[in-house]
């Protein structure tokens, strides 16, 4: 028995091992423009973990998501190794590693609920679905990206969550297991607000393979998570309300209600594609315009229809269908674009849980077709199953240098969307940071063309301009900038070092002033910058400005 174990455990830790080779590489990357720096900025004004810290992390939505957890596990990076990305990396690394374990476990654990699968089915499942899991192309995003801790960290609790569901159904429904899946579901939804989809994961476990509701009933198995569904409706209500005040939910005139279920249903049938066959990844997909009559939305549509059609009407003679149909939904829906929050149109990291339900039902018809059938079909199944898991692992590692900096990674999602305005936009202020202004120029023109009302792209097209000594049109984009957004306190700035440069000193005079009112920290930069040493050297304006700024 004790040998029979050692195996299990053996080939579990293989599949870590695998998965932990596969993502290496991301350990060797840096900080993106893409959201980690963000995150860093206010975790830095947080370094340390201590009950302030703890306070903050749970009072804190804007401008992402109520994710407590997730800042505290930042901060606590940070506290270890202050800016130094590999080690963040790491941790998102072990995290994804540690998932994989536990999903080897979780399916290990859900093989018992089928009677037909003796040990070496459920070793295989477990084996197979871990391992694709841990290895997928689709997940190199979640493991790669610093900022997608939130989901990595989720899907550490949400597993273990379902673990400890699966073991409380398994031991006579002990309550002691109960609470301990529903106080791993709360921590999952206080990583990422996604985690709002476990009630549902586990009553579609509970249709199948479990069947409980034929023995228990809907109505008491609703009941029973009503703790956890209590507590994903707050989560939601939060998250919805930080997102609204971020800007970052998508209004009505941007995606109408008759375009959401379009784009739902498109990212739906992309993401099942890509999890088959991961050929052709980006780190991000533009949103673009929705109708029914284009090709890429009334088949994803038509073959979403047949799907649904089929699953249920197999509902009794192959209730896995419906049951992988309706834990799969449920895992993309918050992010599916109903409720769209961001730019993106669809995103690898959506795939992160949402893969196991259709691999699953995967391992389950391979599992049926190697019992079923013969020496030549197990030996082209084994073929096709050894050259698909290859074929991801070499996707895998092609991914994740693609992560590396800020320049790799907005210079490949421009080669795929060359008129995305977020991608020219952010490969524009990669330009600027590394000083290169007359490269970043046609960049940031074609991010205002795309988006004119975004203020970000005439920010820094006007830092541009002023930095290439064409004055007057920095003046003008900067001027659109303020009127757009008028908190940019840096559009004032460089608004101001713009009108100094064009003689007109009053202006520029009178812009640091309103600017220094509101934000005093420009007053240092303002007594040094080169841009502004005709306002300081005015005989008119020089003593006004030292005045308006202070002692040094």
């Amino acid at each position: 028995m004790k040998a029979r174990a050692g195996i299990v455990v053996a080939v579990a830790l293989a599949v870590v091992a695998i998965t932990v080779w596969v993502h290496w590489p991301c350990s060797r990357n840096q900080f993106l423009d893409w959201d980690d720096d963000e995150y860093l900025g206010f975790v830095t004004q947080h370094p340390r973990l201590s009950l302030e810290t703890v306070r903050w992390a749970f009072t804190t939505a804007v401008p992402f998501y109520y994710q407590p957890l997730t800042w505290l596990s930042h901060v606590a990076d940070y506290q270890l190794y202050g800016l130094q990305p590999q080690g963040h990396h790491l941790t998102n690394l072990v995290l994804h590693g540690l998932n994989t374990a536990l999903m080897f476990l979780f399916v290990w654990m859900l093989g018992e609920s089928i009677p037909t699968w003796g040990r070496n089915e459920r070793l295989a499942t477990a084996a197979g679905v871990a391992l694709v899991f841990g290895i997928h192309p689709l997940q190199v995003e979640s493991v790669a990206w610093v900022a997608e801790r939130k989901n990595v960290l989720c899907g550490f609790f949400f597993i273990a969550s379902l673990c400890a569901y699966v073991r409380y159904t398994r031991q006579g429904q002990r309550g002691g297991w109960w609470w301990t899946s529903m106080g791993l579901g709360v921590a999952a939804l206080l990583s990422k607000p996604m985690a709002m989809s476990l009630a549902a994961v586990m009553l579609a476990l509970d249709f199948f393979p479990m069947r409980r509701q034929l023995v228990r009933g809907w109505g008491p198995l609703l009941r029973e998570k009503a703790l956890l569904i209590v507590a994903c409706v707050v989560v939601a209500g939060i998250t919805f309300f930080a997102q609204s005040k971020s800007d970052a939910v998508t209004s009505l005139k941007q995606l109408s209600v008759g375009e959401r279920p379009l784009v739902a249903v498109r990212g739906m049938v992309f993401y099942l594609w890509k999890l088959i066959w991961p050929a052709w990844l980006s780190p991000y997909y533009p949103l673009g315009d929705a109708s029914i009559t284009q090709i890429e939305f009334w088949v994803p549509l038509a073959i979403f229809a047949a799907i649904v059609c089929v699953c249920i009407w197999q509902r009794r003679r192959a209730p896995a269908l419906l049951a992988a149909l309706i834990a799969f939904v449920a895992l993309i829906l918050p992010v599916s674009g109903l409720f769209q929050a961001g730019a993106q149109a669809v995103a690898d990291r959506f795939m992160y849980l949402a893969m196991v339900p259709p691999l699953l039902l995967v391992a389950g018809a391979c599992v049926w077709l190697w019992n079923r059938f013969g020496l030549l079909v197990r030996v082209a199944l084994t073929l096709l199953l050894a050259g698909e898991i290859s074929y991801f692992a070499v996707r895998a590692r092609e991914q994740a240098p693609i992560w590396h900096d800020s320049e790799v990674f907005w210079t490949y999602v421009l080669a795929h969307f060359p008129e995305s305005a977020i991608a020219n936009l952010h490969y524009a202020r990669v330009q600027v940071q590394k000083s290169r202004f007359d490269l970043a120029v046609p960049y940031a023109l074609q991010a205002t063309r795309t988006l004119p009302e975004d203020a970000r792209g005439h920010s820094v097209l006007g830092l541009v301009y002023l930095k290439t000594h064409d004055f007057s049109n920095a003046v003008t984009e900067l001027q659109v900038t303020i009127r757009l957004k008028p908190d940019l306190s840096g559009a004032r700035y460089n608004l101001a070092c713009a009108y100094c440069r064009l003689g007109r000193l009053e202006d520029a005079y009178e812009t640091l002033r309103e600017l220094l009112t509101v934000d005093p920290r420009f007053g240092q930069i303002a007594a040094r910058d080169s841009e502004l040493s005709g306002l300081r050297q005015s005989p008119e304006y020089g003593p006004k400005l030292r005045e308006l700024i202070g002692p040094p």
